[in-house]
C-alpha cells in the first residue's frame, strides 16, 4: 500500500509529537536520577529512621542507585551491611531505549515509503 504525499505531510506533526514526548520522558528521568545522585550525600544513609547512625553513601551507575555502606560493631563482632538500588531501576532505561528505537524505526520505514 503505497503512501501519497498528503498522507505523508499529515504524518510528520504526528511523528514530531511522539519524538517530543520520547525526549521529556528521557530528560525527566535524567533530571530525576540527576536529583538523586545529588541528594546522595554522606547524610544520604540512615540505617533507620529512628537511630543517628548513618552509613556511607556511594553512587552506582549500573544499576543507577544510591549504594549504603553501614559497618557496625556489636561486642566484638564486626559485620558490614550493605544496600544496593534494585534491578528493577533498569526498566525505565530499558523502556525508553526500545520507545526511542521503535520511533526511529517508524521513521526509517515513513522515508522508504
Amino acid at each position: 500500500m503505497s503512501t501519497t504525499r498528503n498522507e505523508e505531510h499529515s504524518l510528520l506533526p504526528m511523528r514530531a509529537v511522539w519524538g517530543a514526548v520520547w525526549l521529556g520522558a528521557a530528560l525527566v528521568w535524567i533530571g530525576l536520577l540527576a536529583v538523586e545522585w545529588y541528594l546522595s550525600g554522606p547524610t544520604a544513609c540512615p540505617l533507620t529512621s529512628e537511630t543517628p547512625v548513618y552509613g556511607t553513601a556511594q553512587w552506582s551507575w549500573w544499576p543507577p542507585g544510591r549504594i549504603c555502606v553501614w559497618e557496625l560493631s556489636i561486642g566484638t563482632e564486626e559485620y558490614t551491611i550493605t544496600d544496593h538500588p534494585s534491578h528493577s531501576r533498569l526498566a525505565i532505561p530499558l523502556l525508553l531505549l526500545l520507545w526511542g528505537a521503535s520511533l526511529l524505526t517508524l521513521r526509517h520505514r515513513a522515508k522508504k515509503r
